[in-house]
């Protein structure tokens, strides 16, 4: 549109006449008298520099004034028959017409809208349109009005493109620029300062985190400072340096506040690197004092400087004295006025026109000048043409006067003399080559390294030294650096040497200049392999000690934190800033003894201290260390920090305890064993000799009832001293292959019967449990034992469960009970509802005599004996208990992968136990060996009896008859029953042997296990127990 002054209100304003004529055209009481008012509205449209259109409900135009003409471009003739909205509108767009018909027609309500439209000329148009209900013609319309918003629109994109492009040039400047609001929290921030942040700090940084909270300590005091600052409306910079990866950095920093009209709402901070400008200032400043007093103190050249206008502005006294005017007579004057005579002064003053015009350098040479008295004075000269600060030329005469120069000349051949013995003896290697590379001079120690004879120097190129690669690289640099008047240059590359080696070298060039021209380049180059090797070993130190396991911390003398490696972190689950600067008691418990804290610190200086801490996580959790300390001692063997490293010993100090409880166990079950023993072998000797007395004593003899007593105490005796073997693991096994649930279920019955009515007996078999191979009497007081411990745990009504299951052993399980082999076992779970066990106390449950039962009511052998009939067997037990939560014990019995054993064996009544074949007694006990051969005598059997093996050997050899049976006890004096039988078999192989035993030592029978083929019967036994053993065994098939 051409009106582009238009306000929104006033199109508005317009808008809303517009509709108010229309309803009066629509209204039947005025249509007469407003036929004239009916060409009043259409002027009054077309004068509307908007265009305005009016649809029906499905688009077709109705009404459109001369604006959209002028929009879509049209001509008068080629306006179209019955147009609709679409026909202009892009296709892209059309889809939203439809739905803003849709939208007008439902809700009544007006709107604005943006549509992209097509014009007669194909180009397109952005148009802003106020859409809303009228009635036109007494039906329902829709009124549009557009407007053109193409150049608002090109402007926007613009203004996009310019902001995309602005912000591709802040994140990509080599300034770091950050933002922070008024809470210090960073709004924006560029890669550059987010990457060199995290290289200093490792911290990485990102928009929402407060830049003070993040920011190592050190720097949050002075940095709240400078926010404030700019905060307050105070825009400043600041110059800096910063020391990390052990380098230095010059940094200028600039703060502004940021404003919206007269608010401050943060800070935009640009940090630049300016080291290298600082370096050169600071190069420059010595360059110029170094300058200032050469000249001021040179005694035989004289300096004089003359301005743009040739004026005198320095005049250093080797002037005062060769020339004779003073420094105050000299300032201020001109060159012609002062030195020049009528000879040479034309020639010098055109000369000084091309210095000031083109910064012309005149070649050395010799001048005459007239000195204050008027003679004259020839001097060898030359000058040095620079700018001052604002842009002007300055320039240098340097005179020597000639009347001394064969003296002067006489001390450079001696300086030439020295230097070039300082460069012969140098230990780094000094070279000199033209333009083109070639070599014209290289001192001794390049001859070496080059492997160069001293003839054929001049016949090497720099490339013989430098690969060509290299070279482009390092010249390509310097002379960039040459266009900033830098003449030196120090690089870092590699070396050929003469040994074909391929060396890390620094070299640092200059250029030479002949006849004002650049001529040779002058490189003194250093190697450097040693350096690089310390610096990949700091490195690598460095990567050490971030990746080691082991805690690393570093102390100031006062026990504050310098450094903790990654490690230290993980393992106390603190963050870095966390610990910095914060006293290392932060993670001591207060469990230690004060008294070893405080030795700490003084052993360590005395050289190192080692030992045992409690620390603490963040978590508040305790946990065992072994630390190690050091002291680190600065270039005067002051001490200035302690460095620590330790480890957590957690693990060491559980299987340390486990180690010990193992050890007690075992102390105690060897005593048990060997009481055990011998006291089998007495009970042995008491049941038999009492079942020898009843054998004799009549029924109604009132000695027979005494006889039985003893009897029955023997019994008793004998069951707690199987108990006693079964906990030391000293009682010899017959294990047979069995499965656990058909045990169980054997078992059921007496259980119930045994636990009383008030509990129930719940049991969970696994259908497909695997076998395992034990002793099947032992097991069965295993399972008994256990279920009277749950059932004393109880009072009242409660629940006893026994389950079993399938299960393996390994990952994590095996990790946390280091003791436990891995592989596959059989699961038998005892739980009860019962009172639960103490902690404190769970760990002496399985230990002999220890009860918490009632003096009188528990021997403390019952789970003593669980132990050592599991260990015996080859698994282990486990107790999960809380107070009031009850108690679940678990058994892990090996599985093994064979068919149950038949555990039937055949039954003799008395009469059946005799024999008269011939049985040979080794047994060291003699009562036990004459009640055991009075016994077998009694019923008939040829007897032959030994003390032990050696006289037993004595009796086979001289015995040439058949031997039928040997029964013999497995430990003796002189020569164990096994070692005997085996020498035995030599001389009788048609024996048969019965071992008998009160317990046996593993040295002696592998794992306290019988071999398959070897019989046995169990001390305490009774003399008919003995003899229905002695018949099953001769009665065996000889198979």
């Amino acid at each position: 549109m051409k009106d582009q002054r238009k306000t929104k209100k006033v199109l508005i304003e317009e808008l809303q006449e517009c509709r108010k004529l229309l309803e009066s055209l629509n209204t039947p009481a005025k249509s007469s008298s407003s036929l004239n008012e009916s060409a009043d509205f259409e002027n009054l449209i077309h004068s509307v520099f908007d265009a305005v259109l009016i649809l029906d409900d499905k688009g077709s135009i109705l009404f459109f004034n001369k604006a959209v003409i002028e929009l879509v471009r049209l001509r008068s003739r080629e306006i179209p028959v019955n147009p609709t909205v679409f026909e202009f509108i892009q296709p892209g767009f059309k889809k939203q017409v439809r739905q803003h018909l849709d939208k007008i027609k439902k809700d009544n309500q007006s709107f604005l809208a943006e549509y992209k439209i097509v014009t007669a000329d194909n180009s397109s148009r952005w148009v802003e349109g106020h859409v809303s209900r009228i009635q036109f013609r007494r039906n329902p319309a829709v009124l549009v009005t557009l407007r053109d918003i193409t150049n608002r629109k090109n402007a926007e994109e613009t203004i996009n493109s310019n902001k995309a492009e602005l912000n591709a040039l802040l994140e990509n400047t080599a300034d770091s620029i950050w933002l922070v609001d008024r809470k210090f929290r960073i709004t924006w921030l560029n890669s550059t300062f987010r990457n060199l942040f995290y290289e200093a700090y490792g911290i990485d940084l990102k928009a929402g985190d407060n830049i003070l909270e993040v920011s190592p300590h050190f720097l949050r005091s002075v940095w709240k400072k400078r926010y404030r600052r700019a905060l307050n409306g105070e825009g400043f910079s600041v110059e800096e340096r910063y020391r990390f990866n052990n380098h230095d950095m010059d940094v200028e920093i600039s703060l502004n506040p940021i404003r919206t009209g007269h608010e401050i709402r943060g800070v935009s901070v640009t940090s630049r690197d300016i080291t290298e400008r600082k370096r050169i200032e600071r190069g420059l400043r010595d360059s110029e004092v170094r300058f200032r007093t050469l000249v001021e103190n040179v005694p035989s050249i004289a300096v004089h400087g003359y301005n743009c206008r040739g004026e005198v502005i320095f005049w250093n006294p080797a002037c005062e004295r060769i020339y004779q005017y003073s420094k105050d007579e000299a300032k201020g004057r001109r060159l012609e006025d002062l030195l020049l005579d009528g000879d040479n002064r034309t020639e010098i003053m055109n000369k000084i026109e091309k210095i000031i015009h083109d910064d012309y350098v005149i070649p050395l040479r010799e001048n005459s000048y007239r000195k204050k008295d008027g003679t004259i004075i020839h001097v060898l000269s030359s000058n040095v043409v620079l700018r001052d600060g604002s842009g002007d030329i300055i320039y240098y005469f340097l005179d020597i006067d000639l009347t001394r120069l064969k003296s002067v000349e006489a001390a450079l051949k001696e300086s030439e003399m020295k230097y070039r013995l300082l460069a012969e003896t140098a230990r780094d290697i000094i070279a000199v080559h033209d333009m083109n590379g070639d070599f014209t001079y290289m001192n001794k120690a390049g001859l070496e390294a080059a492997g160069f004879k001293p003839d054929e120097v001049k016949k090497k190129n720099v490339t013989d030294l430098i690969s060509l690669n290299h070279l482009e690289k390092m010249y390509d640099k310097w002379f960039r650096n040459l266009k900033n008047d830098n003449n030196v240059f120090l690089y870092e590359t590699e070396m050929m040497t003469g040994r074909g080696l391929t060396i890390p070298v620094e070299i640092n060039s200059s250029l030479i200049h002949k006849n004002g021209s650049p001529s040779h380049i002058l490189l003194v180059i250093r190697d450097i392999s040693e350096r690089k090797r310390v610096e990949n070993e700091m490195n690598m130190l460095g990567h050490a000690i971030k990746s080691i396991s082991e805690c690393v911390s570093v102390t100031d003398m006062n026990d504050k934190i310098l450094f903790v490696n990654d490690a230290f972190l993980k393992t106390y689950g603190y963050d870095w800033e966390d610990l910095i600067g914060k006293s290392i008691d932060v993670v001591r418990s207060p469990e230690n003894p004060e008294e070893v804290v405080q030795k700490i610190l003084p052993e360590t200086l005395q050289g190192s201290w080692q030992g045992e801490l409690v620390n603490r996580r963040k978590s508040g959790e305790d946990f065992h260390i072994f630390l190690s300390t050091s002291i680190i001692r600065d270039d005067n063997h002051k001490p200035v920090a302690l460095i620590g490293v330790s480890r957590d010993i957690t693990e060491r100090k559980k299987l340390e305890a486990q180690y010990r409880q193992a050890q007690k166990m075992e102390a105690i079950g060897r005593l048990a064993g060997g009481v055990a023993h011998d006291f089998n072998n007495i009970l042995t000797i008491i049941k038999g000799y009492t079942e020898l007395l009843l054998s004799r004593v009549e029924l109604n003899d009132i000695l027979r009832n005494y006889a039985l007593q003893i009897d029955k105490a023997g019994e008793r005796a004998g069951e707690l001293t199987r108990q006693l073997l079964a906990f030391s693991r000293k009682q010899i096994l017959q294990p047979k292959v069995l499965n656990l649930n058909a045990l169980i279920k054997d078992m059921e019955q007496m259980m119930q019967r045994l636990i009383g009515e008030d509990l129930e007996l719940i049991t969970l078999l696994d259908a497909e449990l695997g076998n395992i191979q034990a002793d099947p009497g032992q097991i069965q007081q295993l399972i008994m034992n256990m279920i009277i411990n749950s059932r004393d745990a109880m009072t009242g009504n409660g629940k006893i469960i026994l389950e079993t299951e399938n299960t393996v052993l390994d990952g994590d399980y095996i990790r946390k009970r280091s003791m436990v082999r891995p592989g596959h076992y059989v699961k038998l779970t005892i739980s009860d509802t019962g009172m639960g066990i103490q902690k404190e106390i769970q760990d002496h449950i399985f230990e002999p005599f220890f009860t918490t039962k009632e003096e009188g009511k528990g021997t403390g052998l019952g789970l003593a004996t669980v132990y050592g009939i599991v260990k015996q067997s080859g698994g282990y037990i486990f107790v999960y208990s809380e107070p009031g939560m009850g108690t679940t014990f678990k058994v892990y019995l090996p599985r093994i992968d064979q068919d149950i054993d038949k555990m039937n064996e055949e039954e003799y009544g008395d009469e059946d136990c005799r024999g008269n074949e011939t049985v040979l007694v080794v047994e060291d006990e003699d009562e036990v060996r004459d009640l055991i051969c009075e016994t077998l005598r009694k019923y008939d059997y040829n007897v032959l009896e030994a003390p032990h093996g050696g006289i037993a050997l004595s009796v086979c050899e001289e015995y040439k008859e058949t031997i039928h049976l040997v029964i013999t006890d497995i430990v003796m004096p002189h020569m164990s029953g096994q070692k005997f039988v085996e020498e035995m078999v030599k001389h009788h192989p048609e024996s048969r042997v019965l071992y008998i035993s009160g317990y046996t030592s593993a040295g002696i029978i592998q794992k306290n296990l019988l071999e398959p083929d070897m019989l046995f019967l169990q001390k305490p036994f009774s003399m008919i127990t003995l003899l229905r053993k002695i018949r099953h065994v001769l009665d065996l098939d000889q198979s």
